[in-house]
């Protein structure tokens, strides 16, 4: 991950300085590093496209990142033998409890899409796709989030929610959703958890905010092994 063919990574190595935040990603794992991360780097303007993400659990995995500014190797495995790549569309890399860093983020005008890798269960709905408000964790971000717009969150939806409200007042446009987890109609469901969530917490400012995006279903067909 730090190096290729023995040598440190540093922006100056890779030839090209991080890109503006205008993505926004929750979950930091293969997935995202292996293929929407790739994506990014080789899109035509991916100069104008930087990605900053944000772990679930692994802090390590932040770490790493941040102190080699987000560079990474990405290693393809074929027939043919190895390939190697060094990918600079991860501008920035945080834990998953810097809230601030988070709500940061979701004021800055530039900003046109949040994606999220969480795992099915992350989104923490039942088996018909909605809000499971009997879940401990959903009930502390209900109480965090009534209390306080602002206060730290745990779950998928309640951080989804917070950012929202957060960017709400701050005067941004509306943001693109797009959850990338292998769950059938995954924008649907995440529309509703959000939605259900700003219910729950019965704030009229929350119910607003909840609106202020477009979800994004999206069909993934590849994983990534370790």
């Amino acid at each position: 991950m730090s190096a290729v063919l023995g040598t440190p990574l540093s922006r100056d190595f890779c030839g090209r300085p991080a890109a503006p935040v205008r993505i926004l990603h929750l979950g930091l794992g293969g997935f995202v590093r292996a293929h929407a991360a790739w994506y990014t780097e080789h899109a035509p303007d991916a100069d104008r496209w930087g990605i900053a993400a944000f772990s679930n659990s692994n802090t390590a995995i932040a770490d790493r990142l941040t102190a080699q500014n987000g560079l990474y190797t990405l290693v393809v495995r074929a027939a043919d033998g190895d390939h190697r790549e060094v990918i600079g569309s991860l501008a920035a890399a945080h834990r998953g409890g810097d809230h601030a860093a988070w709500l940061a983020y979701w004021r800055r005008p530039e900003l046109a899409v949040v994606t999220l890798t969480v795992t099915e269960a992350g989104y923490t709905c039942t088996a018909d796709g909605r809000l499971d408000t009997e879940l401990p964790s959903v009930q502390a971000d209900i109480a965090a989030l009534r209390a306080d717009p602002e206060a730290p969150v745990h779950t998928a939806a309640a951080r989804l929610l917070a950012g929202l409200a957060a960017r709400t007042r701050s005067g941004g446009g509306p943001v693109a959703i797009v959850p990338c987890d292998n769950l059938p109609g995954n924008g649907r469901v995440t529309a509703r958890v959000v939605r259900e969530l700003a219910e729950a917490i019965g704030m009229a400012p929350l119910r607003a905010a909840a609106d202020h995006a477009s979800y994004v279903t999206s069909v993934v067909d590849r994983i990534t092994p370790y």
